[in-house]
């Protein structure tokens, strides 16, 4: 196969997908809190209609925020509900649920963490993994782990 066809077939197989997640990077010094905004990017039919992750945070570093994630406006207005837990110091799951409409494309979360106050300055990655997503009847749509910047100064 030539460069120009596999590149073509790449760009084929990504657009066909047509759902993804997009996360915010976030900046600050030690004692800050910042907020993360987890976005849906979804392009094609099926729409999901919900969304399962985890957040996975370097724990000597960050700490959940109080509230720790947070639905939309959007999201809440279209009768979702957004519940998490925590699955040990540095993962907490997610599940944005409720009703058979799709979640609207937009911003659907925002996950507040806090700068530990003995955190270094330099940068890490927090991680949103295991996504998992259905459709209203309830199949299930293929969405990549992904991750975030995060610059402590």
């Amino acid at each position: 196969m030539t460069y120009p066809a596999l590149v073509c077939l790449l760009a084929t197989l990504a657009s066909t997908s047509g759902q993804s997640l997009q996360v915010s990077p976030a900046s600050g010094s030690p004692g800050d809190s910042i907020t993360i905004e987890v976005a849906l990017v979804a392009t094609a039919d099926p729409k999901p209609s919900a969304l399962q992750w985890d957040i996975i945070f370097p724990a000597q570093l960050l700490e959940l925020g109080k509230p720790p994630v947070e639905a939309s406006s959007v999201v809440r207005n279209a009768g979702k509900t957004l519940t998490c837990a925590g699955r040990n110091a540095y993962t907490t799951a997610c599940i944005l649920a409720g009703g058979s409409e799709a979640i609207p494309n937009g911003p659907i979360a925002a996950i507040h963490l806090k700068i530990r106050a003995e955190a270094k300055q330099g940068t890490t990655t927090v991680k949103l993994g295991k996504i998992q997503a259905v459709t209203s009847d309830l199949r299930p749509l293929t969405l990549k782990d992904l991750d975030t910047v995060i610059t402590i100064r």
